[in-house]
């Protein structure tokens, strides 16, 4: 069963009990970092039949999706060195969204308040919270090679 995603449930810490719980049910280990001694490093580290990928979580505000620059430097950095790298996020219409960082990518942002990155580019994917296929989109987008 699909756990449910409200709309008014806009933190951060109830989208990540979301997508634990829509993951919980597949094959996927999932670590949650909390870390002070590396600026930038993201929220999750998955790791699915042996592939491995680190996610950003976001939850869409009023201003768009914003990252710090560090959060983007080390996705960037990431990326180059062939890992898999995401922000997934949380839109304010209750869409799951996600940006995939690689070599070739090209996520651009604005400037917001001289201190936050707001991304400007479309994401890769962007699921209806209430589809059927959220989970295996999901698993196949952060784990299969494009």
């Amino acid at each position: 069963m699909t756990p449910e995603l409200r709309a008014r449930d806009v933190d951060e810490k109830k989208f990540w009990a979301y997508i634990r719980a829509l993951l919980s049910c597949s094959h996927v280990h999932m670590q949650r970092i909390e870390t002070t001694t590396g600026p930038g490093v993201p929220d999750v580290n998955m790791c699915c039949n042996g592939v491995e990928c680190w996610v950003e979580l976001k939850c869409e505000t009023r201003y768009g999706v914003l990252l710090r620059p560090e959060q983007n430097v080390w996705l960037l950095r990431r990326a180059a060195h062939g890992g898999r790298a995401f922000v997934v996020a949380r839109m304010r219409n209750n869409d799951v969204a996600i940006w995939k960082y690689s070599s070739t990518a090209r996520i651009t942002y604005n400037i917001y308040a001289d201190k936050y990155l707001q991304l400007s580019s479309l994401p890769n994917v962007a699921i209806p919270c209430k589809s059927k296929n959220i989970l295996d989109t999901l698993i196949t987008t952060l784990f299969t090679n494009d």
